[in-house]
């Protein structure tokens, strides 16, 4: 579908080239996490990078437990507030967000410092890393904090500021992390943690310091009998990502308990090539996606047009990278890690799937936090935690690494499905006849490139592969150029809005 109004031709300028940007900041931060696990891998083996992923899980656990959601219900109300210059409480809703953002880190520190002992014991199955998750709490506090300066930045839309936080908090916290892993080996994981998180927080915190507001006055009493509206929402989008957390944790503890902490190592390793380096892209177009859906507040219209846009420009960005992906993933995984560590291509042939399938999932299903139905969206999360856990457990017992692939296939399947159906029941929001033939495409594709990849290595094999990534990446290009009048130059990505 070719876009004939000049405010959708801006609309999805807009959308790319905040992707493009913040894609390369993003690559920038993924490649120092890449280069730690290479490190890690070498040294340590699949082992450490089990122990680096299970610290993880439970670092992004308690982290999600104890936010109470805040920085994501912080969007929404930064978002909300910043698009109405005659609002008043802008500067209310900041001061409350930094200070409530400084109790539920606090808290969320000592709860680690306290519990440190029964953490090791569920995690690891003994009491000795007690001392390493007590000092993990460093971490978990100062990551708290970050989010919450991040949040208020996303709100702002002031995404200059949030690149360079980003890019430069990553760099300083590779170029300390990369000594303390050569002279500490598996006693440097910790450090490491720590040292990543208060550098990202030290450029966030100064940025976010720098911005001209006049804060209010207000009594601990007063700031959390204020902040209950946004501590409410946000209890419900921290619920679902605390549910996440801990399945992501009890998926490796399935692993560990079945299997081996190597094994732990194996799925590890697949789960970050998959989330994290495709996360790039989804990453980079929810940086915009999300404030701009909140500011829109319950248009229809503008809301099916802006949904529709990220879903292409998601598609169109993730299928030649899933393809290339696909051909390379049997060289890179020795790169990445080491060949220890090849078993987790089982696992990624069916896992890759679901980046296509959440897609639909998370463009549709910030509708129901925009309309205020958490409710919904809590069953449909609930729903798809149990699903990948179900089918996890009885996939790893019968088919080892592979099972969990084809159960996050399976349940990222059926979650697309019930979002798809219950916002469209709703409130009759679906998806265009382009982004539908985008999707067929893509998919198409993606299944061609499987299916090629498991020939038998040969010439024609080769010609096959590259035919499928010229055909996706010219399909890409053509509708950057017809859709968005998008002009792929320097000049064009630091040009200012």
């Amino acid at each position: 579908m070719k876009l004939n109004s000049i405010s959708s031709i801006k609309a999805g300028d807009g959308i790319f080239k905040t992707t493009i940007i913040f894609s390369f900041i993003r690559v920038i931060t993924i490649s120092t996490r890449v280069l730690i696990n290479k490190i890690v891998s070498v040294l340590l083996g699949a082992s450490g990078v089990g122990i680096l992923g299970l610290f993880y899980s439970t670092l992004d656990l308690i982290k999600s437990l104890f936010s109470l959601g805040i920085p994501q219900s912080l969007v929404r109300d930064v978002s909300i507030t910043n698009a109405n210059p005659e609002n008043n409480d802008f500067s209310k809703i900041l001061f409350l967000s930094k200070r409530i953002v400084l109790l539920t880190a606090f808290v969320g520190g000592v709860f680690t410092i306290l519990l440190s002992p029964l953490i090791s014991q569920v995690v690891f199955g003994n009491s000795k890393f007690t001392i390493s998750f007590s000092f993990l709490s460093i971490a978990v506090f100062a990551s708290m904090v970050n989010d919450g300066q991040i949040a208020i930045l996303r709100g702002l839309r002031n995404f200059r500021s949030l690149a360079i936080a980003t890019l430069f908090g990553a760099l300083v916290g590779l170029l300390l992390d990369l000594p303390i892993y050569y002279y500490l080996r598996e006693n440097g994981i910790i450090p490491s943690l720590i040292i990543s998180s208060v550098s990202g927080l030290v450029f966030t915190w100064w940025l976010v310091s720098r911005l001209k507001i006049l804060m209010p006055t207000l009594s601990l009493v007063e700031t959390i009998k204020s902040s209950r509206e946004m501590i409410r929402l946000g209890i419900s989008l921290a619920f679902i990502t605390v549910l996440g957390m801990f399945s992501n944790l009890l998926i490796r503890l399935i692993i560990n308990n079945c299997g081996s902490v190597a094994q732990v190592g194996i799925y590890e390793s697949g789960f970050v090539m998959l989330n994290t380096y495709f996360g790039v892209i989804m990453s980079a177009l929810n940086t915009d996606f999300y404030p701009k859906m909140f500011s829109i507040g319950n248009s229809k219209d503008k809301m099916t047009e802006l949904i529709d846009k990220q879903l292409q420009a998601a598609l169109i960005m993730l299928t030649p990278l899933i393809c290339i992906f696909i051909f390379i993933m049997s060289f890179i995984i020795p790169v990445l890690y080491s060949r220890e560590f090849m078993e987790s291509m089982d696992y990624l042939r069916f896992a890759i799937f679901s980046l296509l399938f959440n897609i639909y999932s998370d463009t549709l299903g910030i509708v129901f936090i925009v309309k205020n139905e958490k409710k919904t969206f809590i069953l449909l999360a609930v729903n798809f935690i149990v699903l990948i856990l179900f089918f996890a457990f009885f996939g790893y017992i019968n088919l080892g690494i592979k099972g969990i692939g084809i159960s996050t296939f399976c349940a990222s399947l059926i979650n697309m499905v019930l979002t798809i159906c219950i916002v469209f029941k709703r409130h009759k929001i679906g998806y265009s006849r382009s982004s539908k033939r985008i999707a067929l495409f893509s998919i198409s594709f993606v299944v061609s490139a499987i299916f090629i990849n498991e020939l038998t290595p040969s010439v024609i094999k080769n010609y096959m592969e590259i035919l499928i990534v010229v055909f996706s990446l010219l399909f890409s290009f053509s509708y950057l150029k017809n859709n968005t009048g998008i002009k792929l130059s320097l000049r064009y990505l630091l040009r200012r809005k």
